[in-house]
């Protein structure tokens, strides 16, 4: 029974869940552990699936992308919020608390995580050099016609109004803090599996004992 507790423990060692923040789901997706977010793995992805033909649209048709999107067996995407406790400018991200982030998820992935343009290797597609401004869900306090937009190109943030056609879209949805569906998959068929051959070496000893 030792033994297949310590191989228990190994499994949830080695599980998904215990890895970096972000996750390579294989399927198009990242995970990032430490929001209980998942986002999608190409940040253009309304273009490159052949939604609109460059991803840059006005604000009202980024939301309806987004809100009608399903990807991955689920249809709960939406675009990512910018709230910082009320306050959309930050003017140094390091001085800025991951905590604080937390309602920026724009601001979290760049600052917190280090994602930008320039660093390819986890999410895929970025908008061109210098148009690199995503639009959020968020809406202006001061301004009901805008809303706010970020930049990836340097971490930067502003409104915009929303008939403008001049953001791109990067899909977001919440998940559970509970492993997915396929992380607890594979763990049962592990427990399962382990228990098994605990339960035929067990069997074995006995045989081997009473001969």
């Amino acid at each position: 029974m030792k033994k297949l507790l310590i191989l228990v423990f190994a499994f949830l060692l080695c599980s998904p869940t215990s890895q970096a923040t972000l996750i390579d789901n294989l399927d198009g997706t990242i995970t990032d552990t430490n929001t209980d977010l998942m986002w999608l793995q190409d940040t253009r992805y309304a273009m490159t699936s052949g939604y609109d033909h460059d991803g840059n649209m006005d604000w009202y048709e980024a939301m309806e992308w987004a809100e009608t999107l399903s990807f991955g067996g689920f249809n709960n995407w939406r675009l990512p919020s910018m709230d910082v406790n009320g306050d959309m400018v930050i003017v140094d991200g390091s001085s800025v608390s991951a905590t604080e982030l937390l309602d920026n998820e724009y601001a979290y992935m760049y600052y917190f995580n280090g994602i930008t343009p320039f660093i390819p290797d986890v999410f895929t597609n970025f908008a061109p050099s210098g148009l690199r401004n995503y639009w959020s869900s968020t809406l202006s306090t001061t301004d009901l016609d805008n809303a706010h937009h970020f930049l990836f190109v340097n971490g930067g943030q502003s409104e915009m109004d929303k008939e403008y056609g001049g953001g791109y879209l990067w899909a977001v949805r919440d998940i559970n803090s509970v492993p997915e569906p396929t992380i607890i998959t594979l763990f049962c068929i592990g427990i399962v599996g382990l228990a098994g051959a605990e339960v035929r070496r067990r069997r074995k000893k006995k045989a081997v004992v009473k001969s």
